[in-house]
């Protein structure tokens, strides 16, 4: 019994249909469903299906042959389309472990050709920086990326009038000022609900702050934080003595 159960089920991954119907040449895996498929050839089967024709002896059973028609469960990676859900499963598993999308400049593998056409983005150099010739897979990323250089700072708080390169960085820094905690460190925006807290806070960034600015003594953690302050400088009028 339980090697007969085995047999059947292997058939599931092999394919084999060893049962065939000798009326229409129609094969199945188990006898079981041959003996039900002749009974369509031995009576009248006024239940046709109106995409292929077959025609059934009650209503159930069109119903349930219409399904092979439907495939109602859809790949989101590929597109293609299953009858059940578990069919999807397994084939979305197979799918997202071969990545068939290969990129020839560094090998890196894809599921999609739109996301290995984004990454090839980067060796072609589509989004360069114009200053620095950095590559970026996209135009907002440049976008954001010459602010770096350029200085810019185009979202403001209303509040306070600090300014921001990234949107984001703004919706963060705005919690400031609905926040119970007011006392906010002017080098990374943490805010603190007691004065002495934030002093003391600050003084561990003074102890760090290696970079210099050598026209204002302004110091800075970082030496892209004092490239940046110093274009301020660069765009200051000359004074004619």
């Amino acid at each position: 019994m339980y090697k007969s159960a085995f047999t059947r089920h292997q058939r599931i991954h092999t394919g084999e249909r060893p049962f065939v119907c000798a009326e229409c040449g129609k094969c199945f895996s188990q006898n079981i469903h041959l003996e039900k498929h002749r009974r369509n050839h031995e009576s009248p089967a006024p239940h046709k299906c109106l995409q292929c024709g077959r025609g059934f002896r009650n209503e159930i059973d069109l119903l349930s042959h219409q399904r092979t028609h439907e495939k109602p469960f859809h790949c989101v990676l590929c597109q293609q389309s299953f009858m059940d859900k578990s069919s999807l499963v397994v084939h979305e598993h197979v799918t997202k472990e071969e990545k068939p999308f290969s990129c020839l400049e560094c090998g890196k593998t894809f599921m999609k050709k739109s996301s290995l056409v984004k990454h090839q983005r980067i060796h072609t150099g589509a989004f360069a920086c114009p200053d620095c010739g950095k590559c970026l897979s996209d135009k907002t990323g440049l976008i954001i990326h010459r602010r770096t250089h350029t200085g810019e700072k185009p979202y403001a708080c209303s509040e306070c009038g600090r300014r921001f390169t990234q949107r984001c960085h703004l919706i963060t820094h705005q919690s400031v000022h609905t926040s119970k905690e007011s006392f906010a460190c002017s080098d990374c925006g943490k805010c603190f609900s007691v004065r002495s807290v934030l002093e003391a806070h600050q003084a561990f960034h003074n102890r760090h702050k290696a970079f210099t600015c050598s026209d204002c003594g302004k110091c800075f953690l970082q030496k892209s934080a004092l490239m940046a302050h110093s274009k301020v400088h660069a765009m200051e009028p000359y004074s004619v003595s």
